[in-house]
């Protein structure tokens, strides 16, 4: 059987859909920094008298604009952001999460991001800044059969095969 077994959590057994408590769950683990919606662009933003640009295709902005800024005030229009987005999602690495500006290398805003994700695609990026966040000596588990998943300390050694890495809440 699978259960004593600890899988660490790789794209192929990473949940396709995260339900509201799962998502929850991570938003708590990963902080609400990361998922907050940005406040009004910083002073230093490109705003000289015409407004905001996309940093690609150097689009008008509206200051309330619904694409994608980074903490330093990069902004991506809709079409930009969905090509971004794209790229990032089409094969997510763990080291990519939490998404980074493309131009700075800053945080982008997790809400401005999660903004044009589908449901599969959410359960994938939670999935991942799960993963990105724990220490070295913790893993993520997570059930092949439903969108449960839990973090274990690995035991001494970074044994992941230990009593202490196998699921023992999940239902299915």
């Amino acid at each position: 059987t699978w259960w004593p077994r600890a899988v660490r959590c790789r794209l192929s057994s990473a949940p396709r859909y995260m339900d509201r408590d799962s998502q929850r769950n991570v938003r708590q683990r990963v902080g609400d920094a990361a998922v907050s919606v940005a406040g009004p662009p910083a002073k230093n933003a490109k705003d000289d008298g015409k407004g905001i640009e996309c940093g690609v295709c150097m689009e008008s902005l509206s200051r309330d604009h619904t694409g994608i800024r980074c903490n330093n005030s990069h902004h991506l229009c809709d079409d930009c952001s969905i090509n971004f987005k794209n790229s990032i999602m089409s094969e997510p690495q763990i080291d990519t999460f939490p998404v980074k500006c493309s131009f700075c290398a800053c945080h982008v805003n997790g809400a401005s991001f999660e903004r044009f994700l589908d449901e599969t695609e959410r359960g994938t990026y939670l999935t991942y800044c799960t993963m990105s966040s724990l220490p070295d000596d913790e893993i993520m588990l997570t059930c092949p059969f439903c969108p449960f998943f839990e973090t274990r300390v690995l035991a001494g050694g970074g044994s992941a095969t230990a009593a202490q890495a196998t699921f023992i809440f999940c239902k299915n």
